[in-house]
């Protein structure tokens, strides 16, 4: 049974301001005023998932100066993750800052703002720089969410997760770089056509392996390459298997269960002898 009863109470601990999400979903609870309702009172929170251990955890990003840019990967030719590395490749990379991965084979990159600076939320960010559609829609696929967000380890009913990353956490969150806040803020955009590479981030690589995907012939291969993967770069148990899981799901088809288990099971084996090297 999920209980997020101690991961609300941590983050009231740390500080931050933090409201329920309706179970197994991004939905703020019924009457409820989502992301207005959010505090740090500890009896407040307590008495929220006291009622319910199972409720979502959503962060209120504004109270703490937060932004966070959501990568995601939408079905009409939108890939935020794509379409970041060519923002990279044109400015810079990310600084190292905390990261999740989304239920939806997305990624969040969590950033905080200088003091009086203000951002927008926006849906299909950097219209100048990658379109839109014919309704107008920014077709980027990247988000800028500045309100509330919900955070791992909320789960959705199908049971993928919000999943934090490289072993940071809230307290890891970087400054936003500069390249990015002023085109945020209407700074004059590049175009982006013909772009050089860029060496790819721990977050990065690990995202495209989980999302690469094999097929038939493939697939312990696939599984058992990532969990060394995982491993050597030092990603613990719990982890370790939520990602495993996210990942067979991209297979084609997918392994049962009991497959997986095993591959993960032989790998941490390994792992403590010694005798995983990664790739």
């Amino acid at each position: 049974m999920v209980n997020n009863y101690d991961r609300a109470i941590e983050l009231q601990k740390q500080g931050y301001s933090i409201y329920p999400l309706s179970p197994g979903t991004k939905i703020p609870l019924q009457g409820s005023n989502g992301w207005n309702d959010a505090t740090n009172d500890l009896d407040q929170i307590s008495n929220w998932w006291e009622e319910d251990s199972s409720r979502n955890v959503g962060l209120m990003l504004k109270d703490h100066h937060f932004i966070v840019i959501d990568l995601d990967r939408h079905d009409k030719g939108m890939d935020g993750v794509e379409n970041c590395k060519k923002l990279w490749s044109k400015y810079d990379m990310f600084p190292p800052t905390y990261v999740e991965a989304t239920p939806g084979n997305g990624i969040h990159f969590f950033f905080k703002l200088p003091d009086g600076v203000e951002i927008s939320q926006e849906t299909g960010a950097f219209k100048e720089l990658f379109g839109v559609d014919e309704a107008g829609n920014g077709r980027s696929g990247i988000d800028v969410i500045t309100y509330g967000i919900p955070i791992a380890p909320s789960i959705m009913t199908n049971g993928t997760k919000y999943i934090s990353l490289d072993g940071k956490t809230l307290n890891d969150t970087a400054m936003a770089p500069g390249w990015l806040i002023d085109l945020l803020q209407g700074g004059k955009p590049i175009k982006v056509e013909n772009y050089r590479p860029v060496s790819k981030t721990n977050t990065a690589m690990k995202l495209d392996l989980i999302t690469s995907g094999a097929g038939e012939g493939g697939r312990n291969d696939h599984l058992t390459s990532l969990c060394g993967w995982l491993l050597w770069h030092g990603v613990d148990n719990e982890t370790l298997v939520e990602l495993i899981y996210t990942a067979n799901a991209y297979n084609s088809p997918p392994l049962d269960d009991k497959e997986v288990n095993k591959i993960i099971k032989s790998m941490i084996k390994k792992d403590v002898r010694g005798k995983v090297h990664g790739s």
